[in-house]
């Protein structure tokens, strides 16, 4: 092939590229009054450059009053196609993948076994989707330079130690499988495509008459070089940046395309005052707000750029502290359409599909749209009463998966848990079978089967009529689902070779693949800054611009580690590598340096998660004296550096946030609103801190999450309870139960009552910590099988267990007004020889904690009340006949004692321990329980910090909002810094 080259014109750097592109476009082209552009082709870097440069020759057409007949403009990756349209039906994006999908398929485990060790047959099935993408991306970076896999296999094969060649030579026969697959389908790939017609040109070339201006392009891929060539177009190149010198020679090639070698030991013109250095994000974020307040005069939106990566965690953070000083601003690349709802609502479903597990339900049923897609299967009543219900019965059952047998309802259960018991029953079942999810259960059907179910799913979801174009966040959900519906098209549209049989799961991740790579644009702002990516902010021609993250990995961008093309193979293959990617970007910054009139770059010294992160290699490409400046203000402790601040504008101080540290500093309870009864066992919090026990009891405040991934305490010892009641139950019926007599019949009665009441409130799919928690639980009752054997043996027997009482509480006055105590005791014996009773509460905490540690500290300050106040409570006990459990005279005769039944991790602890406590010591603890209920009736509470944190403990709900100085913190003075020759 005759190779034609360019010709080149160099547009210098005293003016930006574009208005200058476009006056020489307009010089060559004009004619008398008009200026006839049909007869060329533009190419720019993107679609940006393509609008705006069309811009500028308008404007410039009208400033010398010529008419103007507009060009054709279009991308780099889009040329070859203008060019040379296809002359065979071409492969679409989704088809392409489809193919790399059937061919994973059908070439198995064993075949890419060298390229993928760890797949199973199982695990191919449920990535494929995502591997398939990745290997189209392979190809397509591999075409750009004209390769295809097998190229790759040949030149790997050739270096002594490269270890690749197996993993290079499998992934050749997927690549010709799957090439096979489109030409059964009638398809051509459009990458084949291009390399066939490089290999063999076309006798007449397409674009003859024609003139192609390349204009200031930074890259231009091999294969579009030799198709440019055989066009037969006049090709000519507009090239940003002054004629070479001899100095700079080598700074540009035969197209006019940067040296990357050149530009990355070139000296990058960048000036210490438009060097910032700053901490975290939203440190940089500050320092943009920082130096916009100190321009004078304050330039406007539309000429300011800053330039921000896609998924930067800057960004949020600009949007927001820019947002604070009245100023909008706006995603120049869109929303990536992973970040809206109806993506993760199709997402959440595919999970479910999938999974079955409660994670994937979870995320499921916290979205937005749950409540339509419950609505819709005929299960909105009684079912959508706030966020916390699902939590709430994810955190009594921990189900590990939604099959297998569901938790069932029993008799005496509080009435909010057998609620959502039945509720989540018959959700489970319903989703399963009615409405818009069910439709995709089924046997496997072509992947065009699915799609209309698809569009029936987010109809449900948002076509209630409450969407409003004009409003953008519904704007956002409509754009998103016209992309979906676009994506189902195109895979209804599918050859049927290509039509594969898959689940609804599956075809949900086919969907999910296919509009991956979209985003939605977003609507024209003239009010707000744009933010833009790096790539796109060197051609533009705003006087105003301001790089955050300048850091290794984000300018120069940067990859390491790709288990397919790493840097060496990259080089070799002539692919973008990270020499190339450096000089690109080192071009860049400089043309930006000398056409923008204002440039700051602001360089991060951690993450939003506090990790390192090194400054850009590019603010070191310069004399070696600036450069060992720049070094030690970027690597200097935070706060050491303190140079002067960059212009002339006062600071203004960040805006304080509303939020109180704690939200109230006291907090007042009317009286009617006092409770006039207190279980025994709230007593605790109120001596540990009236302020808490406030937001717990009064105000009702608590957590609830499902992070949970086995029994917490609570459940654990509720259990426990359950058990242990069941088998107190069964020895009032028979007081000679001669299980009671033998440790290993008391053992195995307990352990099958466990498991029978583990399968019942956990089902036979609980989270695979919970089963094992039940062996450990198992041995905890052995172990108090052989004490309760020794403490019957001893001669007490069992009289009242969880029995009811008399009008749910008894009354407990104080200073002549009434107050009643709450409480539920756990089981009370009795021992007739010595006509004593005991009062016994179960504990399953993990050490054998006597009562008196537990209810006094240093043997004099009560610090809870539960055991004390049980020999008021148990008076109140009456049996199923409604008599009393003690006699009433049993108090004052001091034959009441009070205990714990242990049961904690160590078998060898098990015990039954009573309290000693003398008469004189229990009407103390009465007298501190009236002091407490005395503080209570005040319904004044005011916050002790000190307190807070001593009656705090792991896991705290509270400790977010009650710890001094987790919020509102000042920011160090100098988080934002500059570099500066001092």
């Amino acid at each position: 092939m005759t190779h034609t080259l360019p010709t080149q014109t160099f547009l210098g750097w005293d003016a930006p590229l574009l208005p200058r592109a476009a006056s020489v476009l307009l010089d060559h082209y004009g004619r008398e009054s008009v200026a006839d552009l049909r007869g060329a082709i533009l190419v720019l870097p993107g679609r940006r450059a393509r609008h705006r440069l069309m811009e500028c020759l308008a404007t410039e057409a009208k400033s010398r009053g010529i008419h103007l007949i507009p060009p054709r403009a279009t991308t780099v990756g889009q040329i070859v196609d203008v060019l040379f349209p296809p002359e065979r039906p071409r492969a679409s994006p989704e088809a392409q993948i489809r193919s790399w999908a059937l061919a994973l398929l059908e070439a198995g485990v064993s075949v890419l076994e060298p390229a993928f060790p760890h797949l199973t047959p199982e695990t191919l099935r449920a990535r494929r989707e995502g591997i398939a993408a990745v290997l189209a991306d392979v190809k397509a970076e591999l075409a750009q330079e004209g390769h295809d896999f097998q190229d790759v296999t040949r030149l790997v094969g050739s270096w002594d130690g490269f270890q690749d060649k197996d993993r290079w030579q499998a992934l050749s026969l997927v690549e010709r499988r799957a090439l096979e697959i489109l030409e059964k389908a009638g398809l051509e790939d459009p990458w084949e495509a291009r390399r066939r017609v490089a290999s063999a040109p076309p006798a007449v070339p397409p674009a003859t008459g024609l003139e192609v201006w390349l204009v200031g392009l930074a890259e231009l891929p091999g294969m579009t070089r030799r198709l440019l060539s055989a066009s037969g177009a006049l090709l000519r190149v507009l090239v940003h940046g002054p004629a070479p010198s001899t100095a700079t020679a080598a700074a540009y090639d035969d197209w006019g395309i940067p040296v990357p070698s050149f530009w990355a030991q070139h000296s990058i013109p960048l000036r210490d005052h438009q060097v910032h250095v700053a901490d975290r994000p939203a440190d940089q974020a500050a320092t943009v707000v920082r130096i916009l307040q100190g321009m004078h005069p304050a330039p406007h939106t539309d000429e300011v750029i800053l330039a921000v990566r896609q998924g930067s965690e800057v960004l949020p953070h600009l949007a927001h502290q820019l947002g604070r000083e009245g100023v909008r601003t706006r995603a120049g690349g869109g929303t990536p359409i992973e970040n809206t709802a109806p993506y993760r609502l199709v997402g959440a479903v595919a999970a479910f599909l999938e999974t079955r597990r409660w994670e994937s339900l979870a995320s499921l049923l916290r979205h937005p749209a749950a409540p339509a897609l419950l609505e819709a299967a005929g299960l909105g009543e009684g079912l959508n009463e706030g966020p916390e219900w699902a939590d709430f019965w994810f955190n009594h059952y921990l189900p590990h998966t939604m099959g297998g047998s569901l938790p069932s309802v029993e008799e005496g259960t509080d009435r909010r848990t057998a609620r959502e018991r039945v509720s989540f029953a018959r959700l489970i079942r319903t989703l399963q079978a009615e409405g818009p999810i069910a439709s995709f259960q089924g046997p496997a059907a072509p992947i065009s089967h699915w799609m209309p179910h698809v569009m029936t799913l987010l109809l449900k979801a948002y076509g209630g009529g409450t969407l409003q174009e004009h409003q953008p966040a519904d704007r956002l959900i409509l754009l998103t689902l016209d992309l979906f519906r676009e994506g189902a098209e195109a895979l209804r549209a599918l050859p049927g070779t290509l039509d594969e049989r898959v689940s609804g799961a599956e075809a949900l991740n086919v969907l999910l693949t296919t509009v991956r790579s979209s985003a939605i644009p977003l609507e024209a702002d003239p009010q707000a800054v744009e933010l833009l990516d790096w790539l796109e902010v060197a051609v533009d021609d705003v006087p105003v611009v301001l790089v955050t993250g300048f850091n290794e990995g984000i300018i120069p961008s940067s990859q390491v580690g790709d288990p397919l093309l790493p840097d060496r193979l990259r080089s070799q293959l002539q692919l973008p590598d990270n020499t190339r990617r450096r000089g690109r970007d080192a071009y860049r910054l400089t043309a930006l340096l000398h056409t923008c009139p204002t440039v700051h770059v602001i360089t991060g010294r951690r993450s939003a998660a506090g990790d390192p992160l090194r400054p850009s290699r590019l603010l070191f490409q310069t004399d070696a004296e600036t450069a060992a400046r720049r070094v030690r203000a970027t690597m200097a402790p935070q706060g050491t550096h303190a140079p002067p601040r960059w212009g002339s504008g006062p600071v203004r101080p960040a805006q304080q946030s509303a939020f109180q540290v704690p939200p109230e500093p006291e907090i007042q309870v009317a009286p009617a609103l006092l409770p006039n009864a207190l279980a025994v066992t709230a007593f605790r919090s109120l001596l540990a801190d009236p302020y808490r026990f406030a937001l717990e009891t009064l105000y009702g405040l608590d957590s609830i999450e499902d992070a949970a991934r086995e029994m917490d305490g609570l459940i654990f010892g509720s259990l426990a309870h359950d058990v242990l009641e069941a088998f107190g139950r069964e020895a009032l019926k028979d007081p000679a139960w001669p299980v009671l007599k033998d440790p290993q019949r008391l053992g195995d009665h307990l352990a099958a009552v466990l498991r029978q009441r583990a399968r019942r409130q956990f089902g036979t799919h609980p989270l695979p910590a919970v089963a094992l928690q039940c062996l450990h639980l198992e041995g905890r009752l052995r172990a108090f099988a052989r004490a309760q054997v020794q403490w019957s043996e001893a001669g007490w027997e069992i009289r009242s267990v969880e029995d009811r009482l008399e009008g749910g509480k008894y009354p407990f006055p104080v200073d002549q007004t009434p107050f009643f105590l709450r409480g539920r005791i756990d089981r009370v014996d009795y021992h007739p020889k010595t006509g004593t009773w005991a009062v016994l509460d179960y504990k399953t905490s993990a050490e054998a904690t006597p009562p008196e540690r537990a209810h006094r500290k240093g043997k004099k300050e009560w610090v809870d009340l539960q055991l004390p106040l049980y020999r008021h409570l148990v008076l109140g006990l009456r049996d199923a006949e409604g008599h009393p459990i003690i006699p009433q005279d049993a108090l004052e005769r001091g034959s009441v004692r009070v205990g714990y039944v242990v049961l904690p991790q160590s078998p060898h602890d098990t015990a039954f321990l009573l309290a000693d406590w003398g008469e004189e010591e229990l009407q103390g603890a009465d007298e501190r329980a009236r002091e407490a209920i005395r503080v209570l009736r005040t319904g004044h509470f005011i916050f002790d910090p000190e307190r807070s944190r001593r009656s705090g403990f792991a896991g705290d709900p509270f400790q977010s909002f009650l710890s001094a100085g987790l919020y509102g913190a000042a920011p160090d003075a100098d988080v934002a810094e500059e570099v500066s020759p001092s």
